[in-house]
């Protein structure tokens, strides 16, 4: 549902039921559209035009548009500019659309899956301009299923799931409420021995094989130390 609900933000799909307010408006128009920039998970191609050409193109749609070289900057498209667009890499087709977004000096922007299909340099180039972004007092709303590469750029964190929202916060308050890791182990030891140890949050065991689910690994590790020599193929 997250592409559906940044298309319905945009106006770009009709809601069932509740309400979008963007900048203090309820429907999208031309006020809401010169703030708000939107880069879908679907690529968008011009054919027969180069990045040059494409680029200029969409400027020419905007009254105060970024300047062109800052564009190719922003998107590390200096190589590629007499490139044919329908020519262009996956990865460079993300960065190709990420500056066609960008072309407006958007308040707020809508970034959906911006990443596969970049490499890593790519990738890495993408969240520096990002954070740079934010540094200039842009709103980024950004969907991924890589949390690892949000750790560095995120401020908060929403989880859709089923329709509703299942967790909002930041990165810190989600791993203190979904952060768990388990430990498991052999022992020839009781469950009773295990489950009064203070770092253990919940405790399975099938066949002297032990689950332990916990917050805080080190702690739990030091606790278990005492019963080394009853415990084996720890993982």
């Amino acid at each position: 549902g997250k592409s559906t609900l940044i298309k319905i933000i945009n106006g770009l799909l009709k809601a069932d039921s509740g309400k979008v307010n963007l900048f203090g408006y309820s429907k999208m128009n031309a006020i809401v559209r010169e703030r708000t920039a939107m880069m879908l998970q679907d690529n968008f191609r011009l054919r027969n035009l180069t990045v040059y050409e494409a680029i200029r193109l969409v400027q020419s749609h905007y009254a105060h548009p970024l300047p062109y070289n800052e564009l190719i900057e922003l998107g590390e498209l200096e190589n590629l500019q007499k490139k044919e667009v329908n020519q262009l890499s996956g990865g460079e087709l993300r960065r190709f659309n990420f500056v066609l977004a960008m072309v407006g000096d958007p308040q707020l922007i809508f970034l959906d899956e911006p990443t596969p299909s970049m490499d890593s340099l790519s990738r890495q180039i993408f969240w520096e301009q990002i954070t740079l972004l934010k540094m200039k007092g842009k709103t980024i709303f950004i969907t991924s299923h890589y949390l690892d590469e949000l750790e560095s750029v995120t401020n908060r964190i929403l989880i859709l799931s089923k329709g509703q929202i299942a967790f909002d916060g930041n990165l810190q308050e989600l791993r203190n409420q979904f952060g768990a890791v388990s430990v498991s182990f052999v022992s020839d030891l009781t469950s009773d021995v295990f489950k009064q140890l203070p770092s253990v949050l919940s405790l399975e065991e099938l066949d002297h094989r032990y689950n332990i689910k916990t917050q805080e690994t080190i702690n739990l590790l030091a606790e278990l130390y005492p019963y080394l020599n009853h415990i084996k193929h720890i993982e």
